[in-house]
């Protein structure tokens, strides 16, 4: 998750300050984003179909899984391979990434 960036430092920073220390440094910066309901039903279908092909065996063994950058306003779509480190604690063949329960997360005590 580190390696493409699908965890915001600055979101985990946010959080891991008490209430005080967040309403110290609230900038005006949560201002909330609208909702697209038809480009939230795209993405939402397109996670339903791959959990669907891969829960029923499906889709083929080998089939690279990409992440999808939909561009509407251009009417197109690009494949994106994500990104893997080959020393990431993660994401790595080592790394930690579907163990579930079977390894301790990486958090504070407290």
């Amino acid at each position: 998750m580190w390696c493409n960036q699908l965890i915001d430092p600055t979101l985990l920073a946010k959080e891991a300050k008490t209430d005080d220390e967040r309403r110290a440094q609230e900038y005006g910066t949560e201002q909330p984003n609208p909702s697209v309901i038809t480009l939230n039903a795209v993405a939402a279908a397109h996670a339903v179909n791959d959990f669907l092909l891969d829960y029923l065996g499906l889709r083929p063994e080998r089939a690279p899984l990409h992440y999808e950058h939909f561009h509407f306003l251009k009417n197109s779509r690009m494949l994106v391979e994500p990104r893997k480190d080959a020393n990431c604690p993660e994401c790595s063949r080592n790394g930690r990434f579907g163990r579930g329960d079977a390894v301790p997360l990486p958090s504070v005590d407290g």
